[in-house]
């Protein structure tokens, strides 16, 4: 399992970057880059503390659906808020 969430999570920090890449303009991009990880790494304190404490009270399989389905929601908003308006117009 381990394994695959490190392949999983190869896979997605090549779009992220690229992502805050498109966004930022080239004067601002390495605040953007910035602000990305400090906010990933402050976002990760308390999403560890309410998995684990899922993982406690309740078991693994519910703290993982947990997880996959914030993630879900996530991958979700993003497309729905963030993605670029061109993009939305050639689908």
């Amino acid at each position: 399992m381990t394994m695959l969430y490190g392949v999983m999570a190869g896979f997605a920090e090549g779009p992220e970057r690229a992502l805050i890449s498109d966004f930022a303009g080239d004067k601002y991009r390495g605040t953007a880059f910035g602000w990305y990880h400090l906010m990933t790494g402050v976002a990760a304190i308390p999403a560890g503390l309410i998995f684990g404490l899922v993982w406690q009270w309740q078991g693994a399989e519910l703290a993982f659906r947990y997880a996959g389905l914030l993630a879900l929601c996530a991958a979700l908003g993003m497309h729905l808020w963030a993605w670029p308006v061109h993009s939305r117009r050639r689908a």
